[in-house]
């Protein structure tokens, strides 16, 4: 990753979403705006710290009306460098690397198409039972687990993680 941004030249633009305060990088990164607070205190431009959800995606928060929120950093990056996203889409990693939020990764797509294009493009195989997404092999070994060991669905779940 360290290398990649080092051969890609990072440009900045005004975020989409709040552009009097934010400003947003090619490469995913976000930055606030110098300026004068409310309080007449002068504000640094600085860039904002971003985290990783146990997903992956990178998420920071904005400061809207004196309250923090939340947004995913490859939304952000989409809706500056590309266009607005439809109502009922998502955004697509196209090389199936969360944290990497160049526009030219990022698609937006329908749930059903993100999760073609994951399983058709990416190799990803897996299924979705209820809200946990695993492979069929992790089903049946955690109702092996259950059914032939009787350990209880809560004790398997401290033990058991899986991911994409």
């Amino acid at each position: 990753i360290i290398l990649r941004k080092e051969l890609t030249v990072e440009t900045w633009k005004d975020c989409a979403m709040h552009p009097e305060f934010y400003e947003v990088s090619s490469l995913g990164n976000v930055r606030s705006k110098p300026r004068i607070d409310k309080a007449g205190m002068h504000r640094k431009q600085r860039e904002l710290i971003l985290s990783t959800t146990k997903d992956g995606y990178k998420k920071t928060h904005f400061f809207i009306n004196g309250k923090a929120k939340h947004f995913f950093v490859h939304r952000i990056v989409y809706q500056t460098f590309v266009g607005p996203i439809q109502e009922g889409f998502e955004i697509n990693h196209k090389n199936g690397i969360r944290d990497d939020n160049r526009p030219e990764n990022l698609e937006a797509l329908t749930h059903a198409d993100n999760v073609r294009y994951s399983k058709n493009h990416l190799g990803a195989n897996y299924a979705t039972y209820g809200n946990a997404r695993m492979t069929p092999e992790q089903r049946e070994q955690i109702l092996h687990l259950r059914n032939h060991q009787n350990i209880p669905f809560h004790k398997i779940a401290k033990f058991v993680l899986f991911t994409l």
